[in-house]
């Protein structure tokens, strides 16, 4: 019976590996993990505003551990800056493709960008935050 083969790891991946103990490590740059802190951010058009948009992104971020905000734009979009750990942003993105009920979402544009140290989920209104 032959042994196992295990993949090789390049030496930049081995050395990149958070230590391992009973505590949380973020994730080395560059490393893409579960856990790996991520920013998005996320255009909405169609019919996505007077339809509680922002509310129900919120009510989504808040749940899944991401920070940032959502805000209505003059030329009729959402704006969504989404910052936390990649399945929770992409499963933010997710649910801004479909809507909520009575919104009808024609497209989604996402750019994924540096995290910036988000700390809460806001709504932002006029000039007003609101949390």
């Amino acid at each position: 019976m032959r042994p196992e083969r295990r993949a090789r790891q390049a030496p930049e991946a081995r050395a990149a590996a958070p230590a391992r103990s009973g505590r949380d490590h973020k994730a080395s740059a560059g490393t893409e993990t579960a856990m790996a802190i991520v920013r998005a951010h996320v255009w909405a058009s169609g019919r996505v505003q007077g339809v509680g948009f922002r509310d129900f992104v919120y009510r989504q971020a808040v749940p899944l551990g991401v920070a940032g905000f959502v805000r209505n734009l003059p030329d009729h979009r959402v704006e969504v800056v989404a910052e936390g750990p990649r399945p929770g942003v992409e499963a933010l993105i997710d649910a801004i493709r479909k809507g909520p009920s009575g919104a009808s979402v024609r497209e989604v544009e996402v750019v994924w960008e540096a995290p910036q140290g988000e700390s809460r989920f806001l709504i932002r209104t006029g000039g007003m935050v609101h949390d």
